[in-house]
């Protein structure tokens, strides 16, 4: 697989991956579909290129982009708590 199918699909697992985090993720949700599937796609596209440029490997950069698309936008649903800074 070339350079740019590989970017599209990249983009494509993170649509998917936004949009099931949007669903499944437990709690409040903080983020509508509209912030959470940009923010997913930049974080797939972002772990999808490391994958492919350090590791080498286009399994590597797939699973990359999965895992981290899910655990950033987990971190940014939840965002910071009320009583951050009270005593």
């Amino acid at each position: 697989m070339t350079f740019g199918p590989y970017i599209g699909l990249i983009a494509l697992t993170g649509v998917v991956v936004g949009l099931v985090a949007q669903r499944l993720l437990p709690g409040r949700d903080r983020m509508s579909i509209v912030e959470t599937v940009p923010t997913a796609v930049a974080v797939s596209l972002l772990a999808g290129l490391i994958g492919w440029y350090a590791v080498h490997s286009r399994l590597a950069g797939f699973l990359l982009a999965a895992l981290v698309t899910v655990g950033l936008v987990h971190l940014l649903r939840r965002g910071p708590t009320q009583n951050a800074g009270a005593p």
